[in-house]
């Protein structure tokens, strides 16, 4: 299901065994985008998952308003439903996640797979 889609971002979530990865592709980098990025996150809430993993394999670029908006649901998600994970983030945002100390807020997988298992 797709969440958003615009020229900039588009945000889909798939139902894989109970857990839900929402697809994160384009970049986060103005405010809309960061409210979009919240809404999927919001929608996928309300789906009580077992697991939620943000896939971050398509993710071009974050800047601050993305990243406030992953750390505003990270406790409501962790509370309610389950771990939150970032999987596959590309060299440049693991790097900017590394400088923030988001690294040590998430759990980070290489790979979407490895991240669900």
């Amino acid at each position: 299901m797709t969440i958003g889609d615009n020229r900039e971002l588009c945000i889909s979530l798939e139902d894989r065994a109970g857990a839900l990865v929402l697809r994160v592709v384009g970049q986060v980098g103005i405010p809309s985008e960061a409210d979009q990025l919240e809404g999927a996150l919001a929608r996928a809430f309300l789906h009580c998952p077992r697991l939620m993993v943000i896939d971050l394999a398509q993710m071009t670029a974050i800047s601050s308003h993305g990243i406030s908006a992953l750390l505003k649901w990270r406790p409501q998600i962790r509370e309610r439903i389950a771990p939150l994970r970032l999987a596959a983030p590309q060299p440049h945002v693991l790097d900017l996640m590394q400088r923030t100390g988001m690294v040590e807020l998430f759990e980070v997988f290489p790979t979407v797979d490895a991240a669900l298992s």
